[in-house]
């Protein structure tokens, strides 16, 4: 039981890593995703593992770019004689926005 919880804590603390070398950083993350839908005579609720990664330059101390890719996992569910597939995917671009904090900390703002 011990094991399984410190494994969950583990997988949660690297749920989001990022590396910072200098201005350039990358990291990846793991989400889960939820698709629900009442129609076509049936009900559809079904769930799937996604993944994200990304990669940014920060410019200058307060502005950064950072292009992401997402696979929200492929989402299936059958449904009074109705079957339905989702694989939906996203790529991003953001402009990021940092305001330094004391110590090691900083707040970001994305658009």
């Amino acid at each position: 039981m011990l094991r399984r919880l410190l494994m969950a804590v583990a997988l949660l603390s690297l749920g989001s890593t990022a590396a910072l070398a200098g201005p350039f950083y990358a990291g990846a993350n793991a989400s889960r995703t939820t698709f629900k839908i009442n129609d076509f005579g049936g009900s559809f609720d079904t769930t799937a593992t996604g993944q994200r990664v990304f990669a940014g330059y920060r410019f200058l101390k307060f502005f950064g770019l950072e292009a992401g890719y997402v696979d929200f996992g492929s989402l299936q569910d059958s449904s009074a004689g109705v079957d339905l597939k989702v694989d939906a995917t996203e790529y991003d671009l953001s402009a990021i926005g940092v305001l330094p904090l004391p110590g090691r900390f900083e707040l970001s703002a994305r658009a």
